[in-house]
């Protein structure tokens, strides 16, 4: 499953592709800031961009970095899915009904925004 998150500090938004969902951690669990000290999930969305966690029972989505491999955490409040399921790949009717409205002729394009 690959999720784009809801914010951001450079104004572009990140997808990230989802390895597992963590079912023992959750908002209020904390690590340890690169600064030092620790502080929870929770407190780092709301200091690092402003943004509140309003359940505080949901589980962590476990990413990868991709140019260090280190395990990060995003909280799905503030997750989007995007994408499609391998599942959603292997239906040959869902993709052959996508097809016919991704895949137009430039001048049926230009008719449906007139």
């Amino acid at each position: 499953m690959t999720v784009v998150t809801s914010y951001c500090k450079s104004g572009k938004k990140h997808t990230y592709k989802v390895e597992k969902i963590d079912f023992e951690k959750c908002v209020n669990d904390t690590f340890e800031r690169k600064t030092g000290g620790p502080i929870s999930f929770k407190q780092y969305l709301y200091q690092q961009h402003g943004i509140k966690v309003t359940r505080d029972d949901q589980p962590l989505l476990v990413v990868k970095d991709s140019k260090t491999g280190q395990e990060n955490y995003l909280i799905p409040e503030h997750c989007e899915m995007t994408g499609m399921t391998d599942q959603h790949r292997a239906d040959f009717g869902l993709m052959k009904e996508m097809s016919q409205h991704l895949h137009k002729r430039a001048d049926e394009r230009i008719k449906l925004t007139e």
